[in-house]
């Protein structure tokens, strides 16, 4: 399972991008940019994001995430074992 915190992968633009392009559906949990839905992260109740292969206990479900912000979770996400 690959996990890291949301906190850590949050764009310092993230507010900005909401403010000027809206919260929606399809919008990136990380950097709050527009997607095209393709990629999809789990967020827990604690704040971890988790890949979404992996089953847990508490989930809040699944999330629209970019394909950048996706390089970053591969990138900056720990793998532990389950």
């Amino acid at each position: 399972m690959k996990t890291t915190k949301l906190d850590t992968l949050r764009s310092l633009q993230y507010e900005a991008n909401i403010e000027r392009l809206g919260d929606h559906s399809n919008t990136c949990i990380c950097c709050g940019k527009r997607t095209a839905e393709k990629h999809f992260i789990q967020m827990t109740t604690s704040g971890d994001l988790i890949d979404s292969t992996t089953e847990v206990d508490d989930s809040q479900g699944f999330f629209p995430i970019g394909p950048e912000c996706l390089k970053k979770f591969n990138k900056l996400a720990k793998t532990i074992q389950q």
